[in-house]
């Protein structure tokens, strides 16, 4: 308030009291809009103050989302990511700005896809929360990841469920691993009732096939020497069971010495020559060295990695019975960067796609019953991860199919390369 007063009479004339009062009137609103200002300042610097705070939360949650192994998203109700964190590209091989935009089932077999529909519209039909749903995404060079997904659901004001948010982990490589004790477990246990009870049987087993062979020694009437001939074949191949179980069962160290593996090879094969020879199976060993000098060494257990290749031919010999050609098995190897390669080759009709990640799983076997024991292979596979190498099985272009496994070699002062080309492809 403004006060203006004067000792003159008469000197508020009516024209200055209307000047006096258009000035006050100004000087009001000039301090109403002074205020008004330090109002709108005070504003300003408050909303400033929290735009810079924001953007702060945000590029630490950017940097958080980045940084973090697991994969941030946020989706819709119809399953469609409207964001997704930039981590995702290593994982997934696929970016952010590719994920955002498209369903989710569109990264799942259509079997999967199913499943997760059906339980994602559980879940949003009651609002719930997604706890440990494992699923298949489909990364970009086409492997199969196990993730697992935990989210929360998204909701308006007036408590409408708008979508999900949350986190998803690949346990592929844990799946792969809890899959793996499991089957250690198993194994050991398979091992632990072998070993109890190979003593067992090997002594009744062995008195049957004595007896037997001593009674086919004798003159006796045919229909009981075709009866006795065959309690004498199937004690035999019990015995061969037997014996497989415990190969299996066995986990004793290689009792490693430098090997030529030409020579080597040369032995195995002949071991199995009568028996290929009298099913008529052509042997091709062109790509094995005949020159001792000329063939790689390595530090292993001969009579083990036989026992390999014993395997792999009687596999071989089999699948080329089986084809419409004449039966055919290659035998050879290749050197490279200081290990060697081993393969054993057919000419039969190849392994199916759905057989082929199964084929060194124990007990898994194609062969009649009677035929094979399905330990054959998951032997040979310990037999060459003890050396510390490696083994596996592809199908040839040209038909059949190889089976290869890799040691490593020890150097030797001169010895004549192996040719890189042949059969054996490593």
């Amino acid at each position: 308030m403004i006060y203006i007063i004067s000792k003159e009479r008469d000197h508020f004339t009516p024209e200055r009291v209307q000047l006096l009062s258009t000035i006050k009137d100004g000087l009001g609103v000039l301090f109403e809009n002074a205020d008004l200002n330090d109002k709108i300042s005070e504003e300003l610097s408050q909303r400033r103050q929290t735009q810079s705070a924001l953007a702060e939360s945000e590029a630490r949650f950017r940097a958080l989302a980045g940084s973090a192994a697991d994969i941030l998203w946020e989706m819709d109700l119809g399953g469609t990511y409207t964001y997704c964190s930039p981590n995702v590209r290593g994982g997934t091989g696929y970016g952010p700005e590719e994920l955002t935009g498209r369903s989710h089932y569109e990264f799942m077999p259509a079997d999967e896809a199913e499943r997760v529909r059906d339980a994602f519209s559980i879940l949003a039909g009651s609002g719930g929360d997604i706890s440990l749903m494992e699923y298949i995404f489909i990364a970009r060079d086409g492997r199969n990841l196990t993730m697992e997904r935990n989210g929360a659901a998204v909701l308006k004001e007036n408590k409408e469920l708008t979508g999900y948010r949350g986190i998803d982990r690949d346990i592929t490589g844990r799946i792969a691993v809890e899959e793996n004790l499991r089957e250690t477990s198993c194994l050991a246990s398979i091992g632990v009732l072998v070993a109890g009870v190979a003593h067992e049987i090997n002594n009744p087993l062995t008195s049957v096939m004595l007896y037997s062979e001593q009674v086919l020694l004798e003159e006796i009437p045919d229909n009981i020497r075709k009866n006795v001939e065959t309690v004498n074949h199937q004690a035999l191949r019990m015995s061969r069971i037997v014996k497989s179980l415990l190969d299996f069962a066995r986990y004793s160290k290689p009792e490693s010495r430098e090997t030529n593996i030409a020579l080597m090879l040369h032995r195995a094969i002949e071991l199995k020559s009568y028996h290929l020879d009298l099913k008529k199976v052509t042997v091709n060993d062109e790509r094995i060295p005949v020159n001792p000098e000329d063939s790689p060494l390595a530090l292993l257990d001969e009579n083990q990695i036989i026992q390999v290749v014993l395997n792999l031919l009687n596999n071989a010999e089999h699948a080329s019975l089986v084809g419409d050609q004449p039966p055919q098995v290659s035998v050879g190897i290749t050197v490279s960067d200081g290990q060697v390669t081993i393969g054993v080759e057919d000419n039969g009709p190849g392994i199916p796609d759905d057989v082929l990640p199964k084929i060194f799983d124990p007990f898994f076997t194609t062969k009649e019953i009677g035929q094979g024991t399905g330990l054959g292979l998951s032997v040979s596979q310990g037999i060459v991860r003890n050396h510390d190498g490696e083994i596996w099985a592809s199908n040839l272009p040209e038909g059949g199919a190889g089976f290869y496994f890799k040691l490593p070699i020890i150097p030797r002062k001169s010895r004549a390369p192996v040719p890189p080309d042949g059969p054996v492809r490593p």
